[in-house]
């Protein structure tokens, strides 16, 4: 499940209290879910530049997690590659520190942060998500091709699953699946919902792993 915020204006400088509140309503639905039918079930949300740049962010984000054990495992904070990569020292402070409460990291927008394993090992994040317009609106060619396999073979020795990402398309999920994503996502797959009609259609999908 992903809770991602509708049309906000980080300008209106209330972005970090947006992700605050979004982060207590994920907490206070999975303490909810624990004997549902969403109890076997992950949240991922993703957070905008300016919360990952505001230190009383980070301060109040991690109490937050640290006030309600009991589900921090089964959330994940999704940030953008460009921050992972080029982020101050104060964003990995953050990053570890919810990694040290059990909240995994998923890095997105890699296709903008073309600076590989060397970072992708030293973060660690549990997923990478790759744009499918990045590799799959086009045939590729033989050197994308080529990358895509490298990044999805590296991310698979360092135990970090791979997710084909905005899939819209049939095509395109055949693309992902022949280059060996482990997970899918998108409109293909389920469009969004609100909380309560949640389960009646997938919104991510593992997907059989082939050699490209």
């Amino acid at each position: 499940l992903e809770f991602r915020r509708v049309l906000f204006r980080s300008r209106q400088g209330l972005s970090s209290r947006f992700d605050l509140w979004m982060i207590a309503q994920v907490i206070q639905w999975l303490r909810e879910q624990r004997r549902g039918r969403f109890a076997n079930h992950f949240c991922v949300v993703k957070l905008c530049a300016a919360s990952l740049h505001d230190q009383r962010f980070h301060r109040e984000a991690l109490a937050l997690l640290r006030g309600c054990p009991s589900v921090t495992e089964r959330i994940r904070i999704e940030l953008h590659g460009r921050h992972a990569w080029h982020g101050p020292i104060s964003i990995r402070r953050f990053i570890d520190a919810a990694q040290e409460l059990d909240t995994r990291t998923v890095v997105s927008g890699f296709g903008d942060a073309p600076v590989w394993m060397p970072r992708l090992a030293d973060l660690q994040p549990i997923e990478l998500k790759l744009d499918a317009d990045w590799f799959g609106t086009r045939e590729p060619d033989r050197a994308a091709r080529l990358a895509v396999r490298t990044l999805i073979d590296s991310c698979r020795a360092l135990g970090i699953e791979t997710c084909a990402s905005r899939i819209e398309h049939a095509k395109e999920l055949e693309r992902a699946r022949n280059a060996g994503f482990d997970l899918a996502q998108g409109f293909l797959l389920g469009k969004p919902e609100r909380l309560e009609q949640l389960g009646a259609g997938p919104t991510r999908s593992r997907i059989r792993a082939e050699a490209g």
